[in-house]
């Protein structure tokens, strides 16, 4: 089905209807609906999303790489992200693979924060964790975060099966292997939204049975008794709900 450029997306709840087969509005036709800037942590969260956008072909979904080597920004946790975030009120500079664009933030824009659990729970010696400081760093400004536990690859595993137990780094990459076709598996894996994309529907499932046991439990979501735990299918929701 062609195009349809008389169709404006709005702002706000109600959403136009889109029929079968209909493509997205150019660019030209978004400049005044809302888009979401994603702040990942990781390079594998970077190259899932960033395949992900290009797959639903939505040009109000950012995807903003955080990694150690940009400029004089140092780190990659979740504090430095809210640092990154803080500073993108009304721009925001994408840097990645050499190719450089600055976008104009409107005040309907939305911020997304994806992170891990690992480096960004520990006490220090403020009585702070990393997380803590970012909540703080981002107060008022309407940023939600989305925690994977313990990292992005319960994610990943999520594609195959439901993780039941306790894992950290090396052991999920090891289940990980176990369960796909893949010979190796490393941070920021060139094509790992595209293979994954047909267990899609899977994965959520899997997360959010995860979620739902661990609430049963009454185990505290943003603590560590909750690892194995992912909230990516509550970040997806949000993305097909208000932009896609």
């Amino acid at each position: 089905m062609p195009r349809n450029e008389d169709k404006l997306f709005t702002v706000g709840d109600e959403k136009p209807t889109r029929e079968p087969g209909e493509v997205l509005p150019s660019v030209k036709t978004l400049f005044h609906a809302k888009k979401i800037f994603l702040f990942c942590e990781g390079k594998t969260e970077f190259q899932y999303f960033s395949e992900y956008k290009e797959d639903v072909n939505n040009s109000r979904l950012e995807i903003i790489p955080r990694y150690p080597d940009h400029g004089e920004r140092e780190g990659n946790d979740v504090e430095q992200l809210a640092k990154q975030l803080m500073g993108s009120q009304r721009k925001v500079r994408i840097s990645h693979s050499g190719f450089k664009r600055t976008i104009d933030v409107e005040d309907i824009d939305e911020f997304f924060i994806l992170f891990d659990f690992d480096k960004n729970f520990k006490i220090a010696g403020d009585g702070l964790t990393k997380y803590q400081k970012a909540r703080i760093l981002t107060e008022g400004v309407g940023v939600e975060f989305f925690l994977s536990n313990y990292c992005f690859e319960v994610w990943i595993l999520c594609h195959f099966i439901k993780p039941s137990k306790r894992m950290k780094k090396r052991s999920l990459n090891r289940e990980i292997m176990k369960c796909s076709d893949w010979s190796k598996y490393r941070k920021g894996q060139e094509g790992i939204y595209l293979d994954l994309r047909k267990k899609l529907e899977i994965a959520k499932e899997n997360a959010l049975e995860l979620i739902n046991e661990e609430k049963n439990m009454g185990i505290s979501l943003y603590s560590d008794d909750s690892n194995p735990f992912t909230e990516i299918p509550l970040l997806l929701e949000k993305i097909e709900k208000e932009i896609i």
